[in-house]
């Protein structure tokens, strides 16, 4: 089986299933949001981190990288949970959805899966990582996100753990320091 089938099997399940059948309830720290999806469309591919109200949190590519089960780990479940949390606070910004078509290239789409339906946001990479877009703040929590699951995968200093999603962080690591090269602000 290669990659693309792969990627697209994990992503389609998560857009799929509804809130009980991955055993999520209501919370009163998540009262609405059990999932966000922020996709990253790039000229290999796409990246897509998944995160959910019970600490799950993966990050796959469509070129067959990725890690799953990163919220195993404390600092990133809660970071996910601060993730949720920021997207929520934003969610007037979005559009109620039923269809989750991936970004092209240079775009973000995020992607959330709430109590009372499906809801979707699409920007370009760069506004947001400049922080000229109104959802820049989500941006950068997703980003926040990565960076826990990248010091936990260089903490355990195995190669092989960290050539998994190394196809994906290049092109965040790229652009990222291509904001501070070009006179931007990097995010925090």
């Amino acid at each position: 089986m290669s990659s693309v089938p792969i990627f697209e099997s994990l992503r389609s399940r998560i857009l799929s299933i509804d809130a009980t059948e991955a055993g999520i309830t209501p919370s009163g720290r998540h009262p609405r949001v059990w999932a966000v999806l922020m996709e990253m469309g790039f000229p290999e591919g796409a990246a897509t981190l998944v995160t959910l109200a019970d600490g799950t949190t993966s990050l796959y590519t469509s070129s067959g990288g990725g890690t799953i089960g990163a919220g195993e780990h404390e600092v990133v479940a809660q970071e996910t949970m601060r993730f949720l949390e920021v997207v929520a606070d934003a969610l007037d910004r979005f559009q109620p959805t039923t269809t989750f078509p991936l970004p092209i290239t240079g775009r973000v789409r995020i992607n959330v899966r709430a109590f009372d339906g499906g809801f979707t946001a699409e920007a370009p990479e760069n506004e947001l990582g400049e922080g000229t877009h109104p959802l820049s703040p989500v941006f950068y929590a997703g980003h926040e996100v990565i960076s826990r699951m990248r010091e936990i995968e260089e903490s355990m200093q195995s190669p092989s753990s960290w050539s998994r999603i190394r196809a994906c962080w290049q092109a965040v690591r790229a652009w990222w320091w291509s904001l501070s090269r070009a006179g931007g602000s990097r995010p925090r």
